[in-house]
């Protein structure tokens, strides 16, 4: 069992990679601090994943060193257990949440390409299903969020790069689960879904254009259908990372054309009055940025800087209204993608 840090308090958990590709990790202490990193599991072959189970504690997901699923957890705060072989063949990076019953459900693609998942068998709980293939091939990372009626949507671009997307017929999916539905907007890279103040879903990503862009349902639940692919102007180097700030406000985060951090937001929680001009935080990145808030409402954005270094900047109040941070060093370098969530 690995000892993740000297915090048993809330806060934020930070996974990544090290230069070698072990799995490692830091986490906030009170005060908004950090701890020293730990590596704390084997050179793995994705970006990590991280949840909260139902029970409030950690668990992170990666394709392990056998190119097999695996994850580790909190036994309690401050503990992770070790390495655990979840057993199913994967590729590429996985994505977790949880349904409506409070299971953490892991999307990924299987060694065909084809679009997949396992589940908890009971909240929190140690168990897991075997292997459910939806039998659709994709060619990104998963993205999946819980409708207003707490059916899950998972979306990704398939094979043709059109962005596509797969449902629950009810809260559970005890009916099972939609055929592959496909719009008509052609991605490059990873989709992001997330959900309005109002409900509605909102799927962003990068077009074949090379410009941030999103797509949205005209009601909550979906039943209304879609809007057509409406385009921000901004090109962007990354998949985006949006989180839903604390009075509600979508804010997208990226790497812009200029190769730095930036964000767009929207104006007011139901986007009535559109979204802002591009900003940027005047700081260089590679990869993909990852946001989150921590115990205080605000949100904090971690991401890789041209040198390696894993950094970060965060808003001053909840809500950005008196502006962020300066970019601030975290003491590790990496060599992949950061994942973070809120920690029991």
């Amino acid at each position: 069992m690995a000892e993740s840090s000297a915090n048993s308090g809330g806060g934020l958990a930070l996974f990544g990679l090290t230069t070698d590709g072990s799995l490692q990790h830091a986490r906030q202490l009170p005060g908004l601090g950090w701890s020293e990193w730990w590596t704390v599991g084997p050179q793995v072959r994705s970006t990590p994943a991280a949840a909260q189970n139902a029970e409030g504690r950690m668990e992170v997901f990666a394709v392990g060193p056998d190119g097999s699923l695996g994850h580790l957890f909190e036994t309690q705060p401050g503990h992770l257990s070790d390495w655990e072989d979840l057993g199913h063949p994967a590729r590429g990076n996985p994505f977790v949440c949880m349904d409506q019953g409070g299971n953490l459900q892991v999307f990924a693609t299987d060694l065909s390409g084809q679009l997949g998942r396992i589940r908890q068998v009971e909240p929190g709980g140690p168990g897991w299903s075997d292997w459910e293939s939806y039998g659709y091939p994709v060619r990104s990372r998963p993205t999946a969020c819980l409708n207003a009626d707490g059916r899950l949507e998972v979306f990704a671009a398939g094979v043709d790069g059109r962005l596509g997307h797969v449902w629950e017929w009810d809260p559970g999916g005890r009916v099972g689960w939609s055929d592959w539905g496909e719009f008509s907007h052609l991605l490059r890279g990873n989709p992001v879904v997330h959900q309005n103040e109002d409900g509605r879903l909102e799927v962003f990503g990068c077009a074949g254009n090379g410009r941030l862009g999103h797509v949205w349902q005209l009601e909550a639940g979906g039943s209304a259908g879609w809007s057509n692919w409406s385009d921000f102007g901004h090109l962007i180097r990354s998949a985006p990372s949006v989180i839903r700030n604390a009075d509600g406000r979508l804010e997208i985060f990226a790497c812009g054309a200029s190769g730095a951090l930036g964000h767009v937001w929207q104006q007011d929680e139901d986007s009535d009055f559109g979204w802002s001009d591009w900003g940027d935080f005047e700081v260089a990145i590679r990869g993909n940025p990852s946001a989150c808030h921590n115990t205080h409402g605000r949100l904090e954005v971690f991401a890789l800087g041209l040198d390696g270094r894993i950094g970060h900047v965060w808003q001053l109040e909840p809500g950005s209204e008196n502006g962020w941070s300066e970019w601030a060093d975290l003491g590790a370098s990496g060599s992949g993608g950061l994942t973070v969530c809120r920690t029991s």
